[in-house]
């Protein structure tokens, strides 16, 4: 029973192997990569939304260094009571931060690739990419010859759709 299983396992492996080597192969399939991280990088979507966030933590972290430098103010002659407040104020307001940047940096990867997959087969279709490959941290090609290299006119395109242009 297990030699059938392992048989039919192979066979089905064997198969698919032989499929994506004929895809790869055939003369008729236009293929083109792209090297992800430069094309989520130089999204312009991608930019707006860095220069978002880096505003938003930057005016999170005052309001954290304000609130510590009162602490250490406090620290001095001053009750326990209120140095207990402000200290566990500080802490409360960093996590809640921490946990702030975390969501607002999610939505914000969310919103770039939603949109980032929608350019990509849009761009895909009208230049008749029948397989488009990544690579890049997360690759689905281990090489891929320079002239194969379609992420400068990707990102050209993405970037007027998404200005509007």
């Amino acid at each position: 029973m297990k030699s059938k299983i392992i048989l039919v396992s192979l066979a089905l492996f064997v198969i698919v192997a032989l499929f994506f080597v004929w895809i790869f192969f055939s003369s008729d399939k236009k293929m083109a990569f792209v090297r992800i991280d430069k094309v989520f990088n130089e999204f312009a979507m991608s930019k707006e939304l860095k220069q978002d966030l880096e505003k938003t933590l930057l005016a999170r972290q005052n309001v954290l260094d304000s609130l510590q430098a009162v602490w250490r103010a406090v620290e001095i002659g001053n009750s326990p009571k209120i140095k207990d407040y402000v200290e566990r104020e500080f802490y409360q307001k960093r996590q809640l931060f921490q946990e702030q940047n975390e969501a607002l940096t999610n939505k914000y990867d969310k919103q770039i690739w939603e949109r980032l997959n929608q350019y990509t087969k849009e761009y895909s279709t009208k230049n008749n990419i029948d397989f488009l490959f990544t690579m890049g941290a997360e690759t689905g090609l281990l090489y891929g010859k320079n002239s194969y290299d379609v992420s400068d006119e990707l990102i050209q395109y993405i970037n007027q759709n998404y200005e509007g242009k």
